[in-house]
């Protein structure tokens, strides 16, 4: 650890540059995604017409929390591993 009590400050700089260049390609990629859907849509519709709809399926933590879901409740093999015994 360095004993100057400033030693931290040559980095502060480049940091705060790195969050405001961060901020400012959030802002315009939202600025975009506004302009492209003016009527809204949300994240889901976003994602599927630009990625495809597999891709969304397997990516949407509801997708996935409603897919586990349905396996949790859907019947078992006697004998299979998580079954009731």
């Amino acid at each position: 650890m360095s004993s100057d009590p400033e030693g931290g400050v040559e980095v502060l700089l480049p940091i705060a540059l790195s969050i405001v260049g961060l901020l400012v390609v959030v802002a315009t990629s939202c600025r975009q995604t506004i302009a492209a859907y003016p009527r809204g849509g949300g994240a889901y519709t976003v994602a599927r017409e630009n990625l495809g709809r597999r891709v969304v399926v397997i990516t949407d933590p509801w997708y996935l929390r409603s897919a586990l879901e349905a396996r949790s409740q859907a019947p078992q093999e006697p004998g299979a591993p998580g079954a009731p015994h």
